[in-house]
């Protein structure tokens, strides 16, 4: 159930205010809630009437497929402990190191997203000493900063530790292999499976 269709539900309310007792001049009344409590019961009323009239849209067959994808991806990631699970708010998100949420790319590739906005992707990702990274497509802009390591190109160019390098869309390049492993950050223009398809 989305956020749209929980907020629209019939049997579900936005918080009445409480009563207010006056304390004293210059004092909060008694029992008024917090601006951010306010705030959020105000929210919560507009998605549900943005919610409740609204029709549904069905996803495009290739973004359902996309979507699928990267749920079905999820679910097979290990889980993290409820202690240990990434803090996302409104405004930030935030994912600490000793989180879980790794997959398994590729036999010693390994990939953590760390966020998206429905298109765009970035992700940690960790290869294991000596794996070759296959050459590949790029159907939107790929950016890669090593944070540890070395990336070495089968046409010569290579990347230390602090190198940043960015493919443009419809370019792509040779196999890329990592002699002592690597950490890379990595952000995609598009969905990281649109590159894995190709």
């Amino acid at each position: 159930m989305s956020l749209c269709s929980r907020a629209a539900a019939p049997n579900r309310q936005v918080p009445a205010m409480p009563e207010q007792r006056s304390t004293g001049p210059g004092q909060a009344p008694k029992g008024a809630p917090s601006a951010a409590g306010y705030e959020d019961a105000l929210d919560l009323a507009l998605i549900g009437a943005i919610g409740a009239a609204s029709a549904p849209v069905e996803p495009a067959p290739e973004r359902r497929a996309a979507l699928r994808s990267r749920i079905l991806a999820h679910a097979r990631a290990p889980a993290s402990p409820t202690s240990l699970a990434p803090v996302r708010t409104f405004d930030n998100v935030l994912i600490r190191a000793r989180d879980g949420g790794w997959i398994d790319l590729a036999p010693g590739i390994h990939a953590k997203l760390l966020f998206t906005d429905g298109r765009a992707e970035t992700y940690l990702a960790r290869l294991d000493p000596g794996v070759v990274v296959p050459p590949h497509q790029h159907p939107g802009i790929e950016e890669c900063l090593v944070l540890e390591g070395r990336l070495e190109f089968s046409d010569g160019g290579y990347l230390n530790a602090g190198d940043y390098q960015a493919y443009f869309e419809r370019t792509s390049h040779g196999e890329a292999r990592s002699p002592g492993g690597a950490l890379l950050f990595l952000r995609y223009s598009e969905p990281l499976s649109r590159y894995l398809s190709l």
